[in-house]
């Protein structure tokens, strides 16, 4: 088996995207924990819920921590259980939904450190990049061992007997002809003709050594069984 493409640029954008997810993970954390005192996000059956839906979950916590009778059938609003105990419930709305807010008038979010004006990371989102990710000690973080084994997918490999003497013929072309040139120098405008004919590269895009193309090698060993 002979590794012949490394996809580096969708392995990139998979980790910018992952470092992304778990930013805005801990973002969502933060904001949970700095806007109420009683319940913090702890572990990731919590933070599930959370992110399923952020004001639904926040306004229930709210009710459930209320020391209220009623009469039966009747519920405390949200909104006034918050007022009652100086809560910011509007500006949690307003940070976990992307909207505008006034940060120097939110302790909460001071102390959260998240730039408002972006909505918190969606259930779709996270679960996109969840097994990717480790809960710990109360926030997100990479998982590097599942991260690099995901990435792999981007990797292509010569494994049949006929892919692997493609790719061996393409690397012995290319010792081949820059021990000829190092032995009899010909100029770059010849090089460039032989690297076009042969679907080679050369090492400094139009003079140096020549290398193989691995985009070409890669497409060639697909039609290959």
């Amino acid at each position: 088996m002979i590794k012949i493409y490394d996809d580096t640029k969708k392995a990139a954008e998979f980790d910018a995207g992952l470092n992304n997810a778990v930013q805005r993970c801990n973002e969502l954390i933060n904001i949970w924990n700095e806007f109420q005192p009683f319940a913090r996000c702890s572990d990731v059956a919590t933070f599930e819920q959370i992110v399923t839906a952020p004001g639904q979950m926040f306004d229930r916590l709210l009710i459930e921590n209320v020391q209220m009778t009623a009469n039966k059938g009747l519920k405390p609003s949200a909104e006034q259980v918050a007022l009652l105990y100086d809560i910011d419930r509007l500006n949690f709305y307003n940070l976990v939904e992307g909207k505008p807010i006034k940060i120097e008038n939110c302790a909460p979010c001071q102390r959260a450190k998240v730039k408002p004006g972006k909505q918190a990371i969606s259930l779709a989102e996270y679960r996109r990049y969840a097994p990717y990710m480790i809960f710990s000690e109360g926030e997100f973080i990479v998982d590097t061992a599942a991260a690099a084994d995901y990435k792999k997918k981007f990797e292509i490999y010569a494994t049949t007997p006929a892919q692997v003497a493609v790719a061996t013929h393409y690397d012995n072309l290319v010792k081949l002809l820059n021990k000829h040139c190092a032995d009899y120098p010909i100029n770059n405008s010849d090089k460039e003709r032989i690297a076009r004919s042969f679907n080679l590269y050369l090492t400094e895009a139009i003079s140096g050594n020549f290398m193989v193309n691995s985009e070409h090698l890669k497409n060639l060993i697909q039609t290959i069984q």
